[in-house]
């Protein structure tokens, strides 16, 4: 066995670097427990009706962790989940929404990280993940959530329980695909993948037991990750693509990525320190700034738009904390 240094992904297709034309990029990744090879086939099937795949590994879960992979791609879940309240307290805009949401005072409100709630809580990580909370239990903001349980804010339940499934023994599909066309909607491409896995008897769903009360396609939604939008695929890729010597690639050798620093709408450092935490302020047209998180923001926007956004974007707010 090599040395956990010298670690290499299983690279059967390697990454194909095609700049003729700016088209879409996703990349896919099937969650541990589910890495079977008719399952994989069946994702491949799917896929190539959209457009043509440009790498294909398979990611042993020693790089993972060697690479602190999880941490590096869920960065800026990663930091407000260890710092929980005190993170929040840095946007007066994410406390103003607490405060609104939960009808509590920010500053009386006990709020706690996921990692420690299940000492608080007295339950295991994975009982946190599956808690159900109602909607006024819950929210969603900046790419963050926190979840209210027995008096207490626990921020990104379900990140523990995410992170604890990357093991040294597990194995992990990556597939990179560029679609043929920009009119080509995300949506299509899972629905797409739904079918071919529908069709496939073979597909496992991921504690499939605990989740009786689901349609099909929230219960195979947990099986895979699937980049939501152009900045995302960005992100994606240069987390789970490796060329070279067993280097990850870099967000200038990415389509979108080279397209946007060519253009000199933002440079490689600045895309890096968005990355690593997605929160910015965007300048706005009466003087004042709006807080965003880009990967949210840009879901479903398209090229030229998520251009304009980096563009109104105070490079002063980046990589803040």
């Amino acid at each position: 066995m090599p040395h956990f240094s010298q670690l290499k992904p299983d690279v059967l297709i390697p990454y194909n670097r095609n700049y003729n034309n700016l088209l879409p990029s996703v990349v896919i990744y099937v969650r541990p427990k589910t890495n079977l090879l008719k399952y994989e086939t069946a994702i491949l099937t799917a896929v190539q009706k959209f457009g043509d795949v440009t790498y294909l590994a398979n990611i042993n879960g020693r790089i993972f962790c060697r690479d602190f992979l999880v941490v590096q791609h869920y960065s800026t879940e990663y930091y407000f989940t260890v710092y929980a309240k005190k993170a929040i307290a840095q946007f007066p805009e994410m406390v103003d929404e607490f405060e609104k949401h939960f009808q509590v005072s920010f500053n009386d409100a006990e709020i706690i990280s996921a990692f420690d709630a299940p000492h608080f809580l007295g339950i295991t990580q994975d009982e946190l993940f599956n808690i159900f909370a109602d909607e006024k239990d819950f929210k969603s903001f900046y790419g963050q959530t926190v979840k209210r349980i027995n008096g207490y804010y626990v921020v990104n339940y379900d990140l523990p329980s995410i992170m604890r499934r990357y093991t040294p023994e597990s194995n992990i599909f990556v597939i990179a695909v560029q679609l043929h066309s920009s009119d080509l909607d995300l949506h299509e491409l899972n629905h797409g993948l739904f079918e071919s896995l529908k069709n496939n008897i073979a597909t496992p769903i991921i504690d499939e037991h605990k989740y009786t009360q689901h349609e099909w396609k929230e219960k195979v939604k947990r099986t895979y990750h699937i980049s939501k939008g152009h900045i995302n695929a960005i992100f994606d890729m240069t987390d789970f693509i490796f060329v070279g010597d067993n280097e990850h690639l870099k967000i200038e050798e990415t389509p979108f990525g080279k397209y946007i620093i060519e253009k000199k709408i933002m440079t490689a450092q600045d895309l890096d320190k968005l990355k690593y935490f997605n929160l910015a302020y965007l300048k706005q047209n009466d003087g004042t700034k709006k807080l965003i998180s880009i990967k949210e923001a840009a879901i479903g926007m398209t090229f030229d738009e998520i251009c304009d956004l980096l563009t109104r974007i105070d490079k002063k707010t980046l990589w803040r904390h």
